[in-house]
């Protein structure tokens, strides 16, 4: 403590310090342009407590009054040290005091004292850099998002009347609060305080990097890959990679799921399609840099199609089925439809009784020979089918029905001409030994063509044709024709005595001759289509007997019936009685 001892009384005492600011004045703000570290003035300093700091380097100035004001207060001078009284100096930095002795009143310490404060100390910057994630690299301080400046600075006598601030190249600005730092990339800060009598304390600078920018992270697909509807489909044999980059402190984490709450940091950067399911899928993804800037969440959605495609055996044409072999004729054509759950189908491949040499399926083909199919797809993400033999032969049928007709009952041929009775049947027939027969088609005469059922007869006498065609189960014909006579005329019966009658005699109100006991009988018949071809004849009821030479041997005296039978070569038959008497 230093003391001034003044051995007079004072009414009223002023201290004053020449050239000084006025007391408790703090600046708010200075000229922008100012790049440089600014000029600040020394001066005195009143507290709110009322107490009176002072730079020790400005000169001290005393003045007395009778007055509580400083109005008309008279300036004293040292009669003994005018040198050193107007101005004088005070002793240094530290708490100071003047003093006058006081014997007549109960003083403590018979003693009056003034306090006067020199602050001869600068303040002590202290630039904080708060509110954000920090990061340290090769002696490079990095900062994230939040991040505020602020000199936090301590004045040990007098107190802080400013803190100054520039970012970069920016003018020193007063700043006695928090500085937000928003921009991005290398900053520079410089500091320093003022205190409240113009101490001015040392410059501190402070380096360091904002990072504001989110990493980027991508997952990138290679393989095979097509788009369907808007839908990327993968294959298999593809992968995504996760990746991140960033600029500035570096990637700290990527974090991985497959559903938004499941994301978690992970290290696998590879994620093979074949580990996953064949369906839909959701990728979700995002990284996180060293000073905890986070991207938004990303996705990847796509399908997975692990399945070859379907291939089904056409034949196009001719074909029938049966007991796991497939008839076709030369003019059938196979033709393969392939079909895929997803992606789509890419190309077919075949080959034709081994497994050994296959072909690109382009176009439907014809088949030459009997034929087994082995085939699979590929799909348009690379997914092969199954090697699938196909369910039955191929069997080559080029041979058409042979076309053959019979006839069921009497007939007769003469010569080149076939002859039937009304009661024949006429049978058509299609001999086939490959893939069988389907239908015969026929017209009879001028009638409607009709397809063959079953053998049928024919009523109309007269001359017949008859043309038909034969089809195999895969469409192979043949055609044939033929004629037939219809005849259904028995043959006409005549007969005649080898002498002339006697006489005549009534029977009833039948006339009947009269012959000799020696006439002989004859018979024949005519026929005028195909010709007689036996004759019976029965007497009196008698046992029927063939006709083949003249009768004889009538019993004289009695009336006799002769029944005689004409069959012609068809079996038409035609029947007559003859009456007559012998003579006795």
């Amino acid at each position: 403590m230093k003391y001034l001892n003044l051995p007079v009384l004072m009414l009223f005492c002023v201290l004053s310090t020449y050239g000084q600011e006025p007391a408790n004045v703090e600046m708010k703000s200075m000229d922008d342009t100012a790049t440089e570290q600014p000029k600040h003035q020394l001066r005195s300093y009143v507290n709110k407590e009322g107490k009176y700091f002072v730079q020790p380097e400005l000169p001290i100035y005393l003045y007395i009054s009778t007055k509580p004001t400083a109005q008309n207060a008279h300036q004293l001078k040292s009669e003994d040290d005018q040198e050193y009284s107007n101005p004088m100096y005070l002793d240094g930095h530290g708490k100071h005091f003047i003093r006058h002795r006081d014997l007549h009143r109960p003083v403590k310490n018979q003693e009056v004292t003034y306090e006067v404060y020199a602050d001869a100390r600068a303040p002590i910057s202290r630039l904080k850099l708060k509110n954000a994630p920090r990061y340290v690299k090769k002696n490079t301080v990095y900062y994230g998002k939040g991040l505020q400046a602020i000199n936090d600075s301590k004045d040990e006598m007098s107190g802080i009347q400013n803190n100054y601030m520039k970012i970069d190249s920016s003018a020193y600005r007063v700043q006695n609060n928090a500085y937000n730092i928003t921009t991005e990339g290398a900053h520079k800060i410089t500091t320093y305080a003022v205190d409240n009598v113009g101490n001015t304390g040392k410059t501190i600078e402070r380096e360091f990097v904002v990072d504001l920018t989110a990493p980027i992270s991508d997952m990138v697909y290679t393989g095979p890959e097509v788009t369907v509807q808007s839908e990327r489909v993968t294959s298999p044999k593809g992968k995504y990679k996760l990746s991140a980059s960033d600029s500035i402190t570096g990637v700290k984490h990527i974090e991985f799921g497959v559903s938004q709450g499941s994301l978690q940091s992970t290290k696998r950067r590879n994620f093979r399609m074949k580990d996953y399911a064949e369906g839909n899928h959701d990728f979700f993804y995002r990284s996180e840099d060293m000073v905890k800037n986070v991207e938004e969440i990303k996705k990847q959605s796509f399908f997975l199609d692990k399945t070859g495609p379907e291939i089904e055996v056409l034949v196009e044409g001719d074909q029938f089925h049966h007991d796991e072999i497939t008839y076709v004729s030369e003019r059938s054509k196979v033709a393969l439809k392939a079909t895929d759950n997803k992606a789509g189908v890419q190309s077919v491949f075949f080959s034709i009784d081994d497994k050994v040499s296959f072909f690109n399926y382009t176009e439907s083909f014809p088949i030459t020979k009997n034929t087994q199919i082995h085939h699979y797809g590929i799909d348009k993400v690379e997914n092969k089918g199954k090697l699938e033999l196909h369910e039955s032969l191929l069997y080559l049928d080029s041979k058409a029905p042979d076309a053959k007709h019979e006839f069921i009952g009497r007939k007769f041929l003469s010569r080149d001409t076939m002859f039937i009775r009304q009661s024949t049947k006429v049978q058509l027939l299609g001999l086939e030994d490959e893939s069988g027969l389907q239908k015969i088609d026929y017209k009879l005469d001028e009638k409607m063509e009709t397809t063959y059922d079953r053998p049928f007869t024919v009523d109309t006498v007269g001359i017949h044709h008859v043309s038909y065609k034969t089809y195999d189960n895969v469409n192979n014909s043949s055609a044939s024709e033929f004629f037939f006579f219809v005849d259904d005329d028995a043959p006409e019966i005549i007969h005649h005595f080898g002498a002339k009658p006697l006489g005549e005699k009534k029977i009833g109100t039948d006339v009947i001759e009269i012959h000799s006991e020696h006439s002989k009988l004859y018979l024949a018949a005519t026929d005028g289509v195909v010709g007689t071809d036996k004759l019976f004849y029965s007497i009196n009821g008698g046992k029927e007997k063939e006709y083949t030479k003249a009768i004889v041997g009538f019993e004289k005296g009695k009336t006799h019936n002769v029944d005689i039978r004409a069959v012609d070569y068809l079996g038409n038959s035609n029947y007559k009685q003859i009456t007559f008497a012998i003579i006795e």
